[in-house]
């Protein structure tokens, strides 16, 4: 028997979320943020937090690392409102890094791997965004005008002149990408020490999504530096040949996979989710296009949060989160259909 659920007739079934949200008397304009964080984002959340506290315990885990210090705060409110729920999971236990992805990816680069982990990356690139996806990483590159002259800027994309011109290029700046990877390993493994990470211990890596690629990076970054056991706690897993393969690699695991979640599902998730990290990474003004809806204040972005808040303060009032196990599917609807459409 399939265990992919039909979810018509989940959605049938929503009768416990249906019920609450009929009990919320004060009405709010479906189109606004806090709505968008009280009804869509907060029930997913809510499903993700209570299974990684599951699994913190189930796996006995030391230390839970976020790199992204808005979701870390929004795991920490749901934790208050779940006091002796979870009596293992302190906030001391609770991290969160301000290292970017794009940092933790440089941190993991050596020299004995800059070929196969490097290289690959940015040879098949367009060329006309690798000056910026370098700068981004921290590596100054040389002028536009020297970049143009030596063919990395400016031949066809895709074509074979233009991914060897790259690699040849990458490979006169070997030493200096390396130099800049060590230096971003060395003040990575700075901030886990400060933090109190000690050897030995279980690590979660806190990711929404959606092959992997986050744990093993960070892996590779403290590797021969700190021995920890990682663990990856991710929203969701696709079902690529990346994600399988590093599953098997690594202790790797989703709230939402093809186990439990049709392809296409988890698909639209993965497209939606750049913008729902991005609510998370701060609240400074910027303009974030958050599945079809525009955020273009800060105080937009802090309404979405209260919205996720007061959800997460008023739903747990009535249920307690061990009476959640079985509504993954319930509560994630609502933000699967959102991306859908």
């Amino acid at each position: 028997m399939s265990n992919i659920v039909d979810h018509k007739l989940a959605s049938s079934s929503n009768a416990l979320l249906a019920e609450f949200f009929a009990t919320q008397s004060k009405e709010m304009d479906p189109d606004s943020p806090s709505y968008l964080g009280f009804r869509i984002v907060g029930p997913a959340l809510l499903a993700f937090f209570n299974w990684i506290s599951d699994e913190a315990e189930v796996n006995k885990i030391d230390r839970i690392l976020f790199f992204n210090e808005g979701l870390m705060n929004s795991y920490n409110f749901y934790l208050s409102q779940t006091i002796n729920s979870f009596p293992k999971i302190s906030s001391s236990s609770i991290i969160s890094s301000k290292k970017s992805k794009g940092d933790i990816f440089l941190a993991g680069i050596t020299e004995g791997n800059f070929e196969k982990k490097f290289i690959p990356i940015f040879s098949r690139s367009d060329q006309s965004v690798l000056p910026t996806a370098l700068e981004v990483l921290g590596i100054r590159t040389p002028t536009l005008y020297v970049l143009n002259e030596t063919g990395v800027v400016g031949s066809d994309y895709g074509s074979s002149h233009n991914s060897r011109a790259i690699e040849l290029f990458l490979q006169a700046w070997r030493s200096q990408i390396v130099k800049e990877a060590r230096n971003e390993r060395r003040n990575l493994l700075q901030s886990l020490l400060a933090s109190g990470i000690e050897d030995g211990q279980r690590l979660a890596v806190i990711d929404l999504g959606f092959d992997g690629i986050l744990q093993e990076n960070f892996k590779a970054a403290i590797e021969n530096t700190i021995v920890l056991d990682v663990f990856g706690f991710n929203f969701a897993l696709n079902d690529s040949v990346d994600s399988k393969n590093r599953m098997r690699r690594s202790r790797m695991s989703g709230l939402l996979d093809s186990r439990n979640t049709r392809i296409d599902d988890l698909r639209s998730l993965e497209m939606g989710a750049a913008a729902f990290e991005a609510f998370f990474e701060s609240n400074r003004p910027k303009k974030i296009d958050l599945f079809d809806l525009s955020v273009s204040e800060a105080q937009n972005s802090r309404d979405i949060q209260k919205g996720v808040e007061n959800f997460l303060k008023a739903f747990l009032k009535q249920q307690q989160p061990r009476s959640l196990h079985g509504m993954v599917l319930e509560l994630t609807r609502p933000l699967i259909n959102h991306i859908s459409g």
